[in-house]
């Protein structure tokens, strides 16, 4: 009997060294999810989730792909989580080297699964203002892309949830397969994503109008959006125009003519550059992918409820 109960303290001793004994803690700390941060990918911008269990966190800075690795909750329950992403001083677009700092993006509690593509962009930031502080819902996310003139993309074999959760895919499907909606939309992201930054006090109605009118103006004149009538990648950049002047609410109330608008337009653009990669053996990547399990290399920190 004696020898049988050595034997067990041994086996239990060896089972705890490798998974715990008689523990009933699990492996949810180790879970992680992949979280893009995209109006092209956006290097150099910090996560911070806030969940329903009181538990909070933040990651390192997005890598070139856009990618932050969030842990704890969020990893495990991301439907339960909202998270914020802000732009360091260094932030860029890995797509066209448009500057990003202060950039501010959010996604609403409700709109992530675990396990599938996240993502935090122009278009969840403005849903989730609409939303203001209330749980993800797809009448809510339809009405605020109409509201946009983006509801015509759920009729280009894209769902809303496609769209928002794993955009990066999404776009290049458009581009693949209507080059004029995939232009309108290239156009609607990037002033998107000045305004809702910009323009933080500001009704998600007021922005949604303003960013519609600016960016049909912007496709009027360059059809090819992102490309220019000489077939040239540009950028446009209306942050500082949004913060420092009056310039949204003279779009809004029709004080500015078409003309006008056409000529800030052109006065704020400038040509696409390309960043240089953190990592140059690493191709960018169009979308996020979802939870993963491991520790990840890049990981969050949180605090227990």
């Amino acid at each position: 009997m004696k020898n049988h109960k050595s034997k067990i303290l041994a086996l239990c001793i060896t089972s705890a060294l490798l998974y715990g004994c008689g523990s009933d803690s699990d492996d949810s700390s180790s879970s992680t999810m992949e979280v893009q941060a995209y109006d092209g990918p956006v290097r150099g911008m910090i996560a911070n989730y806030s969940c329903d269990d009181g538990s909070t966190g933040s990651s390192k800075a997005t890598d070139d792909d856009g990618m932050a690795v969030l842990s704890g909750t969020f990893a495990d329950a991301p439907e339960t989580c909202s998270v914020t992403y802000k732009g360091n001083s260094d932030a860029v677009d890995m797509e066209n080297g448009r500057d990003m700092s202060g950039v501010t993006y959010s996604a609403p509690k409700g709109l992530f699964s675990k396990g599938e593509p996240a993502t935090v962009s122009p278009l969840t930031s403005l849903i989730d203002k609409q939303l203001n502080g209330a749980e993800y819902n797809e009448s809510t996310a339809a009405d605020v892309l109409a509201s946009l003139g983006l509801d015509e993309i759920a009729n280009n074999g894209i769902s809303i949830k496609e769209l928002l959760s794993d955009t990066g895919s999404a776009v290049e499907k458009l581009k693949n397969s209507n080059k004029a909606l995939f232009s309108k939309l290239a156009a609607t992201k990037m002033i998107l994503s000045d305004a809702v930054s910009a323009l933080p006090d500001a009704d998600p109605s007021q922005i949604a109008f303003v960013t519609k009118k600016l960016s049909e103006s912007l496709v009027k004149s360059n059809p090819d959006f992102p490309m220019n009538n000489s077939g040239k990648e540009i950028v446009v950049n209306l942050k500082e125009k949004f913060k420092t002047s009056d310039f949204a609410d003279k779009v809004e109330s029709g004080e500015i003519s078409a003309g006008d608008i056409e000529q800030a337009l052109k006065d704020n653009t400038a040509d696409a550059t390309q960043p240089e990669p953190t990592d140059p053996e690493t191709p960018p990547a169009t979308g996020g992918t979802g939870g993963t399990g491991g520790t990840g290399g890049s990981g969050s920190t949180g605090t227990g409820a």
